[in-house]
């Protein structure tokens, strides 16, 4: 293969790996979404770790971190929900082969992205959070699985994009093979 063709596209690899780790995680994220309704009431924490990880069940209808965003919350979250999934899906969909963990955190970003989607259209309460830590008053806002997904998917973009950037010629970091390139996400 010619080093300076362009790389080849994996749109079966992207929806191979939409199947094997997103849908997964959408899934883990509903079975325990459905769980928290069925066994949590809201105002009453479970602890699980002492005070510093409790159940709590809570309803998000604005923005993450429980932003509010007016009495149209649901409908104006539930579409930029949807026009971020499709920019992620087009995203993940016209990535290169080679770039694996790219690939990989954009479909954990998508699988937290559809959680919540799924809330925001099925579920006229909110958001179901339920997942509080924090020390003593001082609790980091409920989240849940999607919200870890899209965090830690989002991290590890940001992260790899860092290390990923343009470098400076003439640099000390000169690579040798194709994996780190300027300009190229492993």
């Amino acid at each position: 293969m010619n080093d300076d063709a362009p790389e080849r596209r994996d749109v079966r690899g992207a929806a191979r790996l939409l199947g094997i780790l997103a849908l997964p995680l959408v899934v883990a994220d509903q079975v325990t979404k459905y769980l928290a309704l069925r066994h949590l009431t809201t105002g009453v924490s479970r602890p699980v770790v002492g005070n510093v990880l409790r159940l709590s069940l809570t309803f998000n209808t604005g923005a993450p971190m429980g932003i509010p965003v007016g009495s149209h919350g649901r409908v104006v979250m539930g579409c930029l929900a949807f026009i971020v999934l499709c920019v992620l899906l087009v995203l993940l969909l016209r990535s290169p082969r080679s770039a694996r963990v790219l690939r990989v955190c954009l479909a954990v970003v998508v699988a937290g992205a559809v959680g919540n989607l799924i809330d925001r259209v099925a579920r006229p309460a909110g958001v179901v959070d339920f997942i509080d830590a924090g020390i003593g008053v001082h609790r980091f806002w409920s989240f849940n699985v999607a919200d870890s997904c899209v965090t830690c998917g989002a991290i590890a973009l940001i992260v790899l994009l860092g290390r990923s950037g343009p470098r400076e010629p003439g640099s000390a970091a000169a690579p040798s093979s194709g994996a780190s390139q300027p300009g190229r996400i492993v």
